[in-house]
């Protein structure tokens, strides 16, 4: 007997969608988009992500937003479109969503500028465990508009501890130099440039050949 059976699979998985199961109909809708399985239909993919979307998932609405915001084969580029549904996804409290949003506020991409707005999302965005958020808020923690020290280096660590190799090798800079809480570490500083530099992050590397030579 074989260990996978696709048909069998496709078979409940397609019973369970007709059932308005969101799960379901997701992982229908990735095998049909991306052509999983030898059952490539990106029309049929791309209504199941529409469905799902309409049953109020806040990961199929997240996916539609980066369909819209870059185009595909079904659809061209259509950034207000784009922007409806990461709000929509955010509303539900879609991490990647929030943090998308946090950056067009900060930046002034499709929207006016709105700083606090954007430091609204992307807190929400670091308390649902995103990485990125956190690696992006604590770059923000380093201007003078939101200069807060020790947030920066709470929020580097928590992108660290999930491997973002620049919060990584930043933390690293922060325990080699020290600042007024912070005492200077060398042992923690290298700890973090070795392990950034795992990642291949190059100015890390560069900080570990210095530490190992001087």
């Amino acid at each position: 007997m074989d260990k996978y059976d696709l048909n069998e699979a496709h078979k409940w998985l397609q019973k369970s969608a007709d059932q308005d199961e969101v799960r379901a109909i997701m992982r229908l809708s990735y095998w049909y988009r991306f052509g999983r399985y030898g059952i490539p239909d990106m029309e049929k993919g791309w209504k199941l992500l529409q469905r799902a979307a309409g049953l109020g998932s806040a990961d199929a609405l997240f996916q539609l937003a980066v369909i819209y915001e870059h185009g595909n084969e079904m659809v061209e580029s259509d950034l207000p479109e784009a922007m409806k549904y990461y709000q929509l996804a955010a509303s539900k409290h879609h991490a990647s969503a929030l943090f998308r949003l946090g950056i067009c506020y900060w930046e002034g991409i499709y929207f006016p500028k709105n700083l606090l707005l954007s430091i609204q999302y992307l807190e929400e965005s670091c308390a649902l465990g995103c990485c990125e958020a956190q690696y992006y808020l604590a770059t923000i923690c380093a201007t003078d508009f939101y200069h807060h020290t020790f947030k920066r280096y709470v929020l580097l660590q928590a992108a660290a501890k999930q491997n973002h190799d620049q919060a990584m090798y930043e933390l690293g800079c922060m325990y080699l130099f020290g600042n007024s809480f912070l005492s200077i570490d060398r042992s923690l500083a290298h700890y973090w440039f070795r392990k950034a530099a795992d990642l291949g992050n190059e100015k890390a590397l560069e900080m570990c050949l210095k530490n190992e030579i001087s």
